[in-house]
């Protein structure tokens, strides 16, 4: 009876709490200091989340995807070019395994080459961001900053291991070699 009284004296306190954790899950209105000194933001998104610029993959006709050099997004554009880029390379990776688990080849095998292709994966991120981001400094200096050299760099390392990795494993032959 004793057990009873301590579950339902929980179950009552935490039916108690349950209104103070709703409240303290709102989201409090954002606070503006000095409105009349600074004035709203004049562009379509927020302040918290920002409209962001449309980006489109990369290709042989438009390197940068959408980013236009001249454009005040450039260096954002590039950015999400860049992680856009990154997310491409991933499933061009996933599509090689689905590719590869499908056919006679044994469980072991394929956890193999599984396990091979995640670690290769992420050798080549490891050599890229480096080589990116820190032997990109010393190269010969063209007219553009190093943050667009970088996320350039970036973008240009994945293109070119998509097309390696489908050219190698394509999607027939995955795990074939």
């Amino acid at each position: 009876m004793t057990g009873l009284r301590r579950q339902s004296g929980f179950l009552a306190a935490a039916l108690a709490a349950l209104p103070l954790f709703a409240r303290a899950q709102e989201t409090p209105p954002v606070r503006r200091i000095a409105p009349d000194q600074f004035p709203a933001y004049q562009n379509s998104g927020t302040p918290e989340q920002p409209q962001l610029p449309a980006v489109a993959a990369p290709t042989d006709e438009h390197p940068f995807g959408s980013c236009e050099k001249d454009s005040r997004e450039w260096q954002n554009c590039l950015r999400l070019t860049a992680e856009l880029t990154d997310r491409l390379l991933d499933r061009t990776t996933l599509r090689i395994l689905v590719a590869a688990s499908g056919g006679e080849k044994s469980a072991g095998r394929q956890r193999s080459f599984s396990r091979a292709l995640d670690e290769a994966q992420r050798r080549y991120r490891a050599l890229r961001d480096y080589e990116c981001g820190q032997l990109l400094i010393y190269a010969p200096r063209e007219e553009r900053a190093t943050y667009d050299r970088r996320m350039i760099c970036l973008i240009n390392r994945d293109r070119a291991r998509m097309r390696e990795l489908e050219t190698r494993y394509g999607a027939a032959d995955a795990g074939a070699d």
